[in-house]
């Protein structure tokens, strides 16, 4: 195995989901379809049917949600070590990416990382119990969410900072009844746009407190190995190898933000100048294109197709 110093793997979190995703790969890729095949065999649901039809309306309901994106990012991973013998020198994940980034990095076991995300999503779901939802902030900075934030907060509704994935893109974690005048402040602050995001939970914000000692009694039921290359973690934002680390880390991504912005930057202050997104659509890499500058390659690999289509990849073929 031949590793480039320069090259990273970013894997998506929650958001990237959509009907018709991986469609390429479902043509034409053996190693993809009995990804899926064995994801849906431990988790009780057709993966296949949620994301070419999804005739339930379950795509956007997390626990479909959740292992549906860890199968397809983890399943486009395979093809591409399958085909390329090239490691990045670091696996790094945006929130739930971060347990795809665990899976290619040997961490953690297929079947126990996709009952892992399945439990994740159903106790966000149980902590916030449809009671929240999450905005993108557009064209604001951190230091005037932050004071919008403080004013509508009170003891009864929380309003937090979730993801800062650039300087000017903020997602906030709300409570439901101000979530109104949240977007109304957000705008007379000089935010350009406020977009409700298509989530049925919230999360990394305090709210998920509550359920951190359930998932953590969960997560050290399950065998980590230390993984091949360190992750750089949401919660800590350290390369982190331990194995209690990597658990507790995990624990605390739950009710602390994400800080996306921060975790390019330290990238490409260890050397990294080639980002590949590996999951459905291209989030990160139109994050990560705001972030660097032109002297960094970033591309999206989303589906089959995209294994010949960038420079990045067909320089090792």
């Amino acid at each position: 195995m031949q590793i480039d110093s320069s090259l990273a793997f970013v894997f998506p979190g929650q958001g990237s989901q959509h009907v018709g995703m991986l469609k390429d790969s479902l043509k034409h890729s053996t190693i993809v379809n009995n990804t899926l095949d064995e994801a849906s065999n431990t988790l009780g649901f057709d993966l296949k049917e949620i994301i070419t039809s999804d005739k339930h309306n379950h795509i956007n309901i997390s626990e479909y949600t959740q292992a549906i994106i860890l199968a397809c990012s983890y399943a486009l991973w395979l093809e591409y070590s399958n085909k390329i013998n090239i490691y990045p020198k670091y696996f790094v994940g945006h929130s739930l990416g971060e347990y795809t980034a665990l899976l290619a990095a040997k961490s953690i076991k297929f079947h126990d990382a996709l009952l892992l995300v399945q439990q994740r999503a159903k106790l966000m779901h149980k902590a916030s119990a449809n009671t929240g939802t999450m905005l993108a902030v557009l064209g604001l900075s951190l230091e005037k969410v932050n004071e919008v934030s403080a004013f509508l907060s009170d003891t009864s509704n929380y309003l937090e900072v979730a993801n800062i994935n650039t300087e000017n893109q903020i997602i906030v974690a709300c409570s439901e009844p101000i979530s109104e005048s949240a977007e109304v402040c957000f705008k007379e602050a000089g935010a350009k746009k406020v977009v409700k995001l298509p989530i049925s939970t919230v999360s990394h914000c305090s709210i998920m407190k509550t359920i951190s000692f359930e998932y953590q009694y969960f997560i050290n039921k399950v065998t980590f190995d230390k993984p091949m290359t360190a992750i750089l973690q949401n919660a800590s934002l350290n390369f982190e190898s331990d194995i209690v680390k990597i658990k507790d880390n995990l624990v605390k991504q739950l009710y602390t933000p994400v800080d996306w912005l921060s975790t390019i930057q330290i990238l490409k202050n260890t050397g990294i100048i080639k980002f590949v997104e590996c999951g459905p659509k291209n989030i990160l890499s139109s994050l990560n294109k705001k972030i660097l500058s032109s002297n960094e390659d970033v591309v999206s690999y989303s589906d089959y197709i995209d294994l010949n289509k960038f420079k990045i990849v067909k320089e090792y073929v």
